[in-house]
């Protein structure tokens, strides 16, 4: 259970650094597009960082035994492979 509730943590901490920062950090910078629909995506992004937080909570060793946080954790992980797989089949 604990290598399973870590494992998902640094998944989750793994796919938001590679996939979801980098595409908030060009969003902003490009101010959302031409007409600005890029901005749409950052309320999804920005969900996305927040599992973040579970995701590095869950490697401290006084949580590695909740099932909540796995819980969080698991739906966060669904939550990232659908957008990641949604962003890139265009």
């Amino acid at each position: 259970m604990k290598k399973l509730i870590v494992t998902t943590g640094i998944i989750l901490i793994i796919s938001n650094m590679v996939f979801f920062v980098p595409m908030t950090f060009s969003v902003l910078r490009s101010g959302g597009g031409g007409f600005g629909y890029g901005l749409l995506l950052l309320p999804i992004t920005i969900v996305a960082h927040l599992y973040i937080i579970p995701g590095v909570i869950s490697l401290f060793k006084k949580y590695q035994t909740s099932i909540g946080l796995l819980l969080i954790n698991i739906s966060g992980l669904i939550g990232s492979v659908f957008w990641i797989w949604f962003f890139s089949s265009n």
